[in-house]
């Protein structure tokens, strides 16, 4: 080999080390960039939910230390109704959160989508100025979706009100829905690559003041708002984003400043596999009155013990899913149904079930949880089973039970 050759060939390998090095710090640098963001985004969201829930709580507590002072029955009543509706705003403040974890699940029913706009514009055009123009329509031949029509409607209305907010001064909002085929992977705003299938596109366009690049890619951040805080959470389209996941769908933004935004949400249309198997689960004998309930939480067993027993039922209530197991293999033949909480530490809940049926084939189940994973979640519905979102009140809980017979 030639000298000038070696010379060469050692130049090129110390010019690709350089590169290697440079390509792995330029890597690092990234990395380290983007755990900075996402430990802002967390810290961010961190702080909104500590806010929100703790002006929560100090309503909820401050109610129930008047409850303490008070003998007035009227006034008791109308503490405790406070507390109720506090925290139910506590619950549906939880599962945004869980939407945009994209834990959240939606319930695959078949809805229809096409009715759920129409009723959803129709209400909306109350809410927005006369110096709004406001127009919608569906172009399109699919309708029915699987998902959750108060998740589908909410989604609708936080992008029509982010769209209203856009426009202080007036303007148009376009509402449309479109068939759309998907043949090949496309990359989308915010990360997003949609993949082929048939979908149907919600359209919300707006010519308001529009996004800088910057306020775009944080649009969907958790307590992310550029309106002051009498006007929003910044949960708003976190949750839209949320929404869109659990229900396997796509979105695109397209926004420039001062020349409007458009929304572009995909979701699929529901093939004919798709349609839910519903079990045949009712009670054969209305005269069992006796349950087993099982919670592996001291304070609310007792609390949801005593709601059942409002109902009317005697209830065998257990902490732990393996005593509920030995009671229930000596006195299956008395009991009506069985209230199984589904994350446990011992048992979950749908081994418990599973452990159950071995014992009785027709056992019939109540599921009821403050959080399950999302295919668990999916997968009881489908089968027809009753789910019950913890918390609930006496009147959700005896709608639920009513299905059974």
């Amino acid at each position: 080999m030639l000298s000038e050759d070696k010379e060469y060939i050692d130049s090129r390998n110390k010019n690709s080390s350089f590169d290697g090095e440079l390509k792995k710090n330029s890597i690092k640098i990234f990395d380290a960039e983007k755990q900075r963001e996402k430990m802002a985004a967390l810290g961010q969201l961190a702080g909104g939910i500590a806010h929100d829930f703790n002006n929560q709580l100090m309503s909820i507590i401050g109610n129930a230390t008047m409850i303490q002072k008070t003998d007035d029955i009227n006034k008791i009543n109308e503490y405790a109704e406070r507390i109720i509706h506090i925290s139910q705003s506590t619950a549906n403040l939880t599962k945004k959160i869980l939407l945009f974890s994209k834990r959240e699940s939606s319930i695959n029913e078949q809805i229809n989508l096409k009715k759920i706009l129409y009723t959803t514009c129709s209400m909306i055009e109350s809410i927005l100025t006369k110096s709004i123009d406001f127009k919608y329509k569906y172009s399109a031949h699919n309708s029915i979706i699987l998902g959750n029509e108060t998740q589908i409607e909410n989604l609708i209305i936080n992008l029509i009100i982010n769209s209203r907010d856009a426009m202080e001064t007036g303007g148009t909002i376009i509402i449309d829905v479109e068939d759309t085929v998907i043949y090949y992977e496309l990359d989308l705003s915010h990360g997003e690559v949609i993949r082929p299938g048939k979908y149907i596109k919600i359209i919300v366009r707006d010519d308001g003041i529009g996004m800088s690049e910057k306020t775009l890619n944080k649009i969907f951040e958790p307590y992310f708002s550029t309106k002051n805080k009498t006007k929003g959470t910044g949960l708003g389209l976190s949750v839209v984003f949320g929404t869109i996941k659990s229900h396997s769908g796509y979105i695109n933004v397209i926004s420039k400043k001062n020349l409007g935004t458009t929304f572009e949400v995909y979701l699929p249309v529901m093939s004919v596999n798709d349609t839910i198997n519903k079990n045949d689960i009712v009670l054969n004998d209305e005269n069992k009155n006796l349950i087993i309930l099982v919670d592996d939480d001291t304070n609310v067993l007792d609390v949801e013990a005593e709601l059942f027993e409002d109902l009317g039922y005697e209830v065998a209530k257990f902490l732990s899913p393996i005593e509920a197991l030995k009671y229930y293999e000596s006195e299956n033949e008395k009991i009506s149904f069985v209230v199984l909480d589904i994350v446990m530490p011992e048992m979950n809940g749908i081994l418990l079930y599973n452990e159950l049926q071995r014992i009785n084939k027709d056992v019939v189940p109540v599921f009821i949880s403050g959080y399950s994973a999302q295919i668990e979640y999916e997968e009881l519905i489908k089968k027809g089973f009753i789910f019950i979102e913890k918390p609930f009140t006496f009147d959700e809980l005896s709608t639920n039970i009513s299905k059974l017979y």
